[in-house]
């Protein structure tokens, strides 16, 4: 068994519109430290899983880029190999790139690349680094297609050269950075981000590079994963406004009728002012994209480590997000704390969809230190997870209690809030592990056995209506939908009285907790009402 170390978090969520920290849900996550030995300390790169492995190529093994010229992106700090590791068992494989030809090994060595998993291809798009034909910093030109269980099996073997794996493009229009990917149907989608060319500094009018933000959402249509690799044709969705922003959150997201899309949210930096973005922007695949309802959302703004959970039968979505960087976070007195020079933060805060309005809410605990900023979330059983990394709440709750959902992985981890304008050399490539939790048994209180505070659900002739019984007196009932509203409340005074029924009809189908609370414990069970 891992050694759980250090710290364990319990996050709930709050019930009503605010950051109130007494509320209850119907479920919580919990976040425990996790000693993964040989885990690698990558950020900033291609990193994801495949069929219980973790896959990194590229990104950077140092801490948050320098901001003076010549110290951003320091050669060392480049991570010109691709580790494969096993969380099962510990180890960790490499291979160094030197083998491939240099455009490919510079390009596969970059930073903050586009990236995603189709089947059994990954697609690389851009990225930043030192490109050693043109001897400078620029925004690669490319796009590849990478076939997977080959690339593995090459890593795990000691092979000593990837090419045969890797198909790779010439493509001016993939030359982005710090954007995101999504691929589906053999489309590859293309958010956002910016092209910058030259040696990175703070000073922008110094010549040292160009910089041009990238407006607008591509869709390369590419060829089948058995024919040679192509694009085919590509299409893009501009908007010099709401889409110029790059070091974002992109989430995979499901709107009211089950509609799917992706949720953008956060990023930078406004054209005027330079600060981070609060406002967010919906995109599904057809072309449609804007903002929903004018929505602004403080926490989290930079690119961090994200779960979207959906729950199908209440219709209700959950945007989940761990640490990073932003301009607003909670002071120790339990204030909100806004914060211009966005500093990294400890925050942990989701967004949510109650029937296509979105609220932010901002949970109890934290993060122990400054991590999450470009760090990434690893799914433990995706059987869980649909194709496009969402999980999907259970109609049944778990008997155990409890679902282990994944691990927090990478990112940065700062020692302060503010560094960059001191010294970013204090910071870190992380290679902790945060073990990700949802918790059913949400209001247990005591560890007595259940059988001393039990309650039974009945339905009754009316959909909508059941009854409940419970044993002994001074019980409270209270019903929870999953945004953590309590819609209804019953007080029981003996065990016979009558009216002891709960009606939902006002409030619709869809998934409820009930909580049984007595002098001495505390219960909950989980309530489906279906459409009759």
């Amino acid at each position: 068994m891992n050694p759980i170390a250090k710290f364990f978090l319990t996050l709930l969520f709050v019930s009503s519109f605010g950051f109130s920290t007494q509320s209850q849900t119907a479920f919580d996550i919990q976040v425990l430290e996790e000693t993964l030995p040989n885990l690698p300390p990558i950020h900033s790169g291609v990193s994801f899983r495949y069929q219980g492995y973790w896959v990194f190529i590229g990104g950077r093994t140092n801490g948050l880029h320098g901001f003076q010229t010549g110290s951003g992106f320091p050669a060392q700090g480049a991570n010109k190999s691709v580790v494969v590791y096993n969380p099962s068992t510990y180890s960790a494989s490499s291979i160094l790139l030197n083998a491939l030809p240099d455009s490919m090994r510079d390009f596969l060595s970059s930073s903050n690349q586009l990236f995603d998993v189709e089947g059994n291809k990954l697609y690389i798009a851009g990225g930043y680094g030192f490109s050693s034909l043109v001897q400078n910093f620029i925004t690669f030109p490319n796009l590849a297609r990478i076939d997977i269980p080959m690339l593995i099996d090459f890593v795990l073997t000691g092979q000593t050269n990837i090419l045969p794996s890797i198909e790779m493009l010439r493509l001016n229009k993939a030359a982005v950075t710090g954007g995101h990917m999504k691929s589906r149907d053999h489309a590859l989608f293309l958010f956002c981000g910016h092209k910058f060319d030259g040696m990175y500094s703070v000073n922008d009018t110094a010549g040292f590079f160009q910089q041009a933000y990238i407006t607008d959402i591509k869709a390369f249509y590419v060829s089948t994963p058995t024919a040679p690799f192509a694009v085919d044709s590509i299409k893009a969705r501009i908007d010099t406004v709401r889409l110029r922003r790059r070091d974002f959150n992109l989430s995979p997201y499901y709107f009211s009728s089950n509609s799917f899309g992706y949720l953008i949210t956060g990023g930078g930096f406004t054209k005027i002012t330079n600060k981070l973005i609060h406002t967010g922007v919906y995109y599904v695949p057809n072309g449609i994209h804007g903002s929903i309802n004018g929505f602004s959302s403080d926490f989290n703004l930079y690119h961090c480590a994200t779960l979207p959970v959906y729950d199908s039968v209440a219709d209700i979505m959950h945007s989940i997000y761990f640490g990073g960087i932003s301009d607003h976070y909670r002071a120790p007195n339990g204030g909100i704390v806004e914060d211009t020079l966005a500093p990294f933060v400890k925050t942990i805060s989701r967004i949510t969809r109650f029937a296509g309005s979105l609220q932010e809410y901002l949970f109890d605990a934290e993060l122990p230190s400054y991590l999450g900023s470009n760090a990434v979330f690893m799914a433990t059983d995706t059987s869980r997870f649909d194709r496009d990394g969402i999980f999907r709440m259970p109609d049944v709750i778990p008997p155990d209690l409890f679902i282990d959902l994944g691990y927090i992985v990478s990112g940065i981890e700062s020692p302060l809030p503010h560094i960059s304008l001191t010294d970013p050399s204090v910071s870190v490539a992380s290679g902790r592990a945060f073990k990700v939790r949802m918790n059913f048994n949400v209001i247990n209180t005591t560890k007595q056995n259940l059988s001393d505070a039990p309650l039974s659900i009945f339905p009754t002739e009316t959909a909508g209506v059941y009854r409940v019984q419970t044993s002994g007196y001074g019980s409270t009932v209270a019903v929870y939908n999953l945004g953590g509203q309590e819609v209804q409340r019953l007080q029981f005074m003996h065990s016979n009285q009558p009216n002891n029924n709960l009606d939902l009809r006002a409030f619709g189908p869809g998934c409820y907790v009930v909580r049984l609370t007595t002098p001495g414990a505390a219960h909950a069970v989980k309530l489906i009402y279906t459409k009759p």
